[in-house]
């Protein structure tokens, strides 16, 4: 061989191609994604309503400033910033994760735009962000899951803790990268010694690393590792979910930016029920929650998108003193009836 087959070329026991398994795997998961989002939104749709779609502009802008630019995070420095960091990486790579999904049907495949000096550009910023991404998420599993804040603590009478599940995902997010990482330079060291040639990489990344060690493996290895690691990336690539774009675009709008003061109107403070005036409110049946239906759509969206961080009942006054309100595990039994119930039909 004087170069290393790719996905889509390959065949398993030089019977089966691999191609077949890179066009079903992707299929597959879209299928449950699709499943899935028709599962969680099932409650959504039979929710209370909350009329969230007034001042779209500001919206907008919030939803950049806050979901993109990610400016509330740095308030916690360190679990801010890794989660910077893994946010950051994966926008960058998820340019790579699309063109990884179509190499396992086409060999050689590059997107448009990116086979000249942008491809370069590209490809030299995604070893960096890789690299980034894994430091991240060791460093963020080792404070989760040993050195642990306060504010992640789960009483007893709150339910099971969810360190497990959040290690967990932060392994499947190394995965990506180590697999990545391995797949692309299993290719180069095929190359190197089957030309001599060195292609440059960003130095001390993990593609960099990762061909110097395995620089003396052999040509079969090296073959087997390629195709290895393409279809572990591409079992553990997920599609991803934009609950969270979605909650920050339906914020209240009086927690709107300052800056648009100038277009400010003077509001009450969120109404008992959506269209239900003050003169109403004595014809009403109950307030509060009693059955599903209670919450609004905009509610079990925040449930859905809770990262079970601890942060709002470390800012909560009530809890802060000692009382027996944490909002955090109020969010958390809400969401965890909410799935029981999708469990049962």
């Amino acid at each position: 061989m004087t170069s290393i087959i790719g996905p889509a070329s390959y065949q398993f026991f030089g019977i089966f191609p691999a191609a077949i398994l890179s066009f079903i795997l992707p299929v597959v998961g879209i299928g449950l994604f699709a499943y899935i989002m028709a599962r969680r939104l099932a409650p959504l749709v039979r929710a209370a309503p909350d009329y969230r779609m007034d001042r779209i502009g500001q919206r907008i802008i919030r939803l950049i400033t806050i979901w993109l630019g990610q400016i509330r995070q740095p308030r916690y420095m360190l679990a801010g910033v890794l989660h910077i960091v893994i946010f950051a990486g994966f926008l960058i790579l998820s340019i790579r994760s699309t063109s990884l999904v179509i190499i396992g049907l086409s060999d050689g495949f590059v997107l448009p735009g990116f086979g000249g000096w942008l491809g370069d550009v590209y490809n030299f910023l995604k070893d960096y962000a890789a690299t980034f991404v894994l430091i991240a998420c060791i460093v963020a599993g080792i404070r989760r899951g040993i050195f642990k804040p306060a504010r992640y603590a789960v009483p007893e009478k709150y339910g099971k803790d969810h360190t497990a599940e959040a290690v967990f995902v932060l392994g499947i997010i190394g995965t990506l990268m180590i697999s990545e990482s391995l797949f692309e330079a299993s290719e180069l060291a095929f190359a190197y010694q089957q030309t001599g040639e060195w292609h440059f990489v960003a130095p001390l990344s993990l593609v960099w690393l990762f061909t110097h060690m395995l620089t003396g493996a052999s040509l079969n290895f090296l073959q087997g590792l390629h195709i290895f690691s393409y279809f572990l990336h591409d079992l553990t690539f997920s599609f991803p979910v934009l609950s969270a774009s979605g909650q920050t675009l339906s914020r209240d709008h009086t927690d709107l930016p300052v800056m648009f003061s100038c277009v400010w109107t003077k509001e009450k403070s969120k109404p008992v029920e959506y269209r239900v005036s003050d003169e109403q409110l004595d014809d009403l049946e109950s307030f509060g929650v009693k059955k599903l239906e209670d919450f609004t759509w905009k509610h079990m969206l925040d449930f859905y998108s809770c990262a079970d961080c601890g942060r709002c009942s470390d800012q909560c006054p009530a809890n802060a003193v000692g009382r027996p309100l944490s909002p955090r595990f109020i969010t958390i039994k809400a969401r965890d009836l909410i799935f029981k119930i999708i469990r049962c039909r």
